[in-house]
């Protein structure tokens, strides 16, 4: 069972319940036998901002940030803002590196209009990447213009709130 799955409450993560009709044993239909469901989640908006990071011309800087401790983050979009069109990002999370360019050995990443939009037109991810709850996240920045760059990215998405069961609200108004 990861963070984002529960023991399936029809089964009890056993995978199999009894037939009502018959009392065989048949495949859970709730969870297709897995003996795990989806959490479910109430969502909230929220924006995972990375300081302002000043890349050095023709060279390499970092910004890292933790995520929040009480909920996991589902992103959805990218924003950023630079000074120039010439800064490649590489974003590691967990000492995990994503957005390697398939030139073997290049650490520098992907330019990063290929990967962030603006705060008017922001780049969506065709699927949500969950960053759990405390995860380390860290952001690569590599100049290639000759001048000094600001640069701000903001990940966009929603706080994974887990929604309360019924045997919770009840538990808690008693």
């Amino acid at each position: 069972m990861n963070n984002q799955t529960e023991t399936c409450p029809a089964c009890k993560g056993n995978s199999l319940v009894h037939n009502v009709k018959d009392g065989t044993l048949q495949r859970c239909p709730l969870c297709d036998g897995d003996g795990e469901v989806p959490k479910k989640y109430n969502r909230r908006p929220y924006d995972f901002s990375f300081p302002a990071c000043i890349v050095p011309k023709n060279g390499q800087n970092s910004v890292s940030i933790q995520a929040p401790g009480d909920f996991d983050f589902e992103w959805w979009d990218n924003v950023a803002v630079a000074t120039s069109s010439s800064v490649y990002v590489l974003l590691e999370i967990n000492d995990v590196r994503f957005m390697n360019s398939l030139q073997p050995g290049n650490g520098n990443g992907i330019p990063l209009a290929n990967w962030a939009g603006t705060a008017q037109l922001p780049y969506s991810r065709r699927f949500p990447f969950v960053i759990s709850a405390r995860d380390q996240a860290t952001l690569y920045f590599t100049d290639f213009s000759g001048f000094t760059n600001t640069v701000t990215v903001t990940l966009k998405g929603h706080q994974l709130i887990p929604a309360k069961t019924k045997s919770q609200s009840t538990a808690q108004s008693s």
